[in-house]
C-alpha cells in the first residue's frame, strides 16, 4: 500500500487481471480476447521490506454465454498453456500436471466440516493458500487447532484428490449427496476435463480440493493451477494459474443485461457473460525450460587503433555466426579466444585459444582464423556438419534438417579452383544469405542451393530470367546468353545443365552469387 501526494492509499498491481476486468465492465465489453505482459508485485513476508517484481503474461477470454458453460473457455486456457509448453519448454527434466478446483466443493467442504461462520471459513482458507503450512502435515495439522479446527475431518476431504477416476473416500460420499451445489461444482469440474482431453490437452489433470488462491475474491467457479515436477529431485513450481472470475466482472460495474432492462445487481454474475483467465510467470518458465548457452564472443583485438583488416575479419566472423566484440585496448585475460589484428600485417593474426588444459597462442592467416574459429565454436555449424562442399564433379548430399525448414544442400561452383578455408567460408556466407528465404517453403521441399561465381552484375538476372521459363523459351534466352558471354560459355553451360538435373529431381534450384551474396530462385 502506498500514500500518493494526494493522501489517497494506492496498491501497486498484483496481477494484471484485476484492471482488465474493470475496464470490461465499465466499458460493457460482450466478448473481447486479450494477452499482456506486464510487472506485478508480490509483498515479501519480511515487514517493510521492497515488494518482489515478477514478470506476468495474462490472457483472458470474455464472452457472452452463460456463466455455467464457461467451462469451455476454461479448457481453451489449458490448451494455452500446454502449446506454451511445447514451443518453449522442450527439457524432460520436469513433467507437467492440472490442478484444479471448485470454489463451490471448497464451500461444501467447509459446511461438512462444521466451519459456517465466515470469519472462521476466512481463516481456513488463509492457512490453505499457505504453501508452507499445506506442505507439511503436522504444521496443518497445528494451525487449524489454533483456530478450533477438526484437523484430521477437514483432512480427510483434502487428501481424497486426484484423477477424476480415482476420487473416493468421503469426498466421493460428499459428491454423491443430494447437495445441489457440490454436484453442479463437481460437473463443472467434470465438464472442464473432458473438454480439455477433447481439445488435445495432454497434461495429467487431477482434482485437489484445497487448491485456493490468495485472491479469494477474484475467481469464484473453477480454478486450477499448471505445475512443473522436476523428475531428479524433489522440487515443484507453480508455472500457471487461473480460473472463472464471471462473479468477479459482474461485481465490479452495473453492466446492462439484454434479457432485462435494470443492471444486474452487484455480486451476482451477469447471466450473459463469463470470463475467464490464465497467468503464466516468465521467470519460472524460465527456470524449468531449456535455455541454450550464450555462445562465446570473439574479441578482436587492433593493435594500433581502428583497422580495416580488422573491420573484415569481424564482418567474417559474424557471417559465422558467431559474436564478435572488436576493441582498440591490448588483450586481456577475460575471453578465451582472442585475436589480433594490425594493418601493418593484415594477411595474418595471432589467435589465443584454449587447448585442453591451456591456452595456445598462434600466429596463423586470416582465413585460418576463420576455419579454427568454426571448428572450435560450430561443432555443428553448418559448415563442418550440414553442407556437402563439391568442386569440379558436382555431388548432392542433403544437409542435416533444419527445425521447421526444408531439406537444403549447397553446392559450391566456382570457374577456378579454391583452397579448402576458402570453401567453408563461402559455404557459410551462402547459407547466412539465403537463410531469410528459407522459411518461406515447405518442410517437404527439397532446395538446392549452387553459390556460383558471376563477376558481371546482371549476369545473374538474365540467367535466372532465363532459366524461369517455360521448356520452348528457355532455349532460346539460354543461347543468347550464350552469345552475350562468350569467355564464361562453357562455365553457364555447366550452370545451366546443373540447373536442369536439379529440376528433373523436383528439388527448387537457387542460385547464390558469392560475388556479391545476391540470390534468385528459379521457380
Amino acid at each position: 500500500r502506498l500514500l500518493d501526494a494526494s493522501g489517497t492509499v494506492v496498491l501497486l498491481p498484483r496481477n494484471l487481471r484485476t484492471p482488465f476486468a474493470r475496464y470490461v465492465a465499465r466499458n460493457s465489453l460482450p466478448r473481447v480476447r486479450r494477452f499482456a505482459v506486464g510487472r506485478v508485485y508480490r509483498a515479501r513476508r519480511l515487514p517493510s521490506s521492497h515488494p518482489r517484481e515478477v514478470v506476468e503474461c495474462a490472457f483472458d477470454i470474455v464472452d457472452r454465454v452463460e456463466p455455467s458453460g464457461a467451462e469451455f473457455s476454461v479448457a481453451e486456457l489449458l490448451l494455452v498453456v500446454q502449446e506454451v509448453v511445447d514451443e518453449c519448454l522442450t527439457t524432460e527434466d520436469y513433467k507437467f500436471s492440472v490442478n484444479i478446483n471448485h470454489t463451490g466443493l471448497l464451500d461444501s467442504i467447509l459446511s461438512r466440516c462444521d466451519i459456517h461462520s465466515e470469519e472462521k471459513q476466512s481463516k481456513v482458507l488463509d492457512i490453505l493458500s499457505d504453501s508452507r503450512a499445506v506442505g507439511s502435515r503436522a504444521r496443518l495439522q497445528e494451525r487449524l487447532r489454533e483456530i478450533g479446527v477438526d484437523g484430521d475431518l477437514l483432512r480427510s476431504y483434502l487428501e481424497c484428490g486426484g484423477p477424476l477416476a480415482k476420487i473416493g473416500g468421503p469426498l466421493k460420499t460428499l459428491i454423491r449427496s443430494k447437495a445441489g451445489d457440490v454436484r453442479r461444482a463437481y460437473r463443472s469440474v467434470e465438464r472442464v476435463c473432458e473438454l480439455a482431453v477433447a481439445l488435445g490437452v495432454r497434461m495429467p489433470v487431477s482434482v485437489k480440493p484445497g487448491l485456493v488462491y490468495r485472491d479469494r475474491g477474484l475467481y469464484s467457479g473453477v480454478v486450477f493451477q499448471v505445475v512443473a515436477e522436476a523428475t531428479r529431485r524433489k522440487a515443484t513450481l507453480v508455472v500457471a494459474a487461473g480460473g472463472d472470475y464471471s462473479a468477479h466482472l459482474a461485481g465490479l460495474g452495473a453492466v446492462p443485461s439484454p434479457r432485462a432492462l435494470v443492471p444486474a445487481p452487484a455480486g451476482v454474475a451477469d447471466p450473459s457473460r463469463s470470463a475467464c483467465g490464465v497467468s503464466l510467470i516468465l521467470e519460472k518458465l524460465l527456470a524449468v525450460s531449456s535455455v541454450a548457452p550464450e555462445a562465446t564472443t570473439v574479441r578482436l583485438h587492433c593493435a594500433g587503433g581502428p583497422s580495416r583488416a580488422a573491420t573484415r575479419l569481424a564482418a567474417d566472423v559474424w557471417s559465422l555466426g558467431l559474436p564478435c566484440e572488436l576493441r582498440y585496448d591490448p588483450p586481456d585475460d577475460d575471453s578465451p579466444y582472442t585475436v589480433v589484428v594490425s594493418d601493418s600485417e593484415p594477411q595474418s593474426a595471432t589467435l589465443r585459444y584454449p587447448e585442453k588444459d591451456k591456452n595456445v597462442e598462434r600466429r596463423v592467416s586470416a582465413p585460418d582464423v576463420l576455419d579454427l574459429l568454426q571448428r572450435k565454436l560450430l561443432p555443428q555449424s553448418v559448415s563442418s556438419s550440414l553442407i556437402k562442399t563439391e568442386m569440379e564433379k558436382p555431388q548432392y548430399s542433403p544437409i542435416a534438417e533444419v527445425t521447421s525448414s526444408p531439406r537444403v544442400t549447397i553446392t559450391v561452383v566456382a570457374a577456378e579452383k579454391l583452397a579448402s578455408n576458402v570453401k567453408r567460408k563461402l559455404e557459410s556466407q551462402t547459407m547466412s544469405a539465403v537463410s531469410g528465404v528459407l522459411g518461406l517453403f515447405a518442410g517437404r521441399l527439397c532446395l538446392e542451393i549452387l553459390a556460383v561465381d558471376l563477376g558481371t552484375a546482371g549476369m545473374l538476372g538474365e540467367l535466372a530470367g532465363a532459366l524461369d521459363t517455360r521448356a520452348h523459351v528457355r532455349n532460346d534466352l539460354v543461347d543468347k546468353l550464350y552469345d552475350n558471354f562468350p569467355k564464361v560459355r562453357k562455365y553457364l553451360v555447366r550452370l545451366v545443365d546443373m540447373v536442369t538435373e536439379i529440376e528433373r529431381r523436383s528439388s527448387v534450384p537457387i542460385l547464390c552469387n558469392f560475388r556479391d551474396f545476391t540470390y534468385r530462385v528459379i521457380i
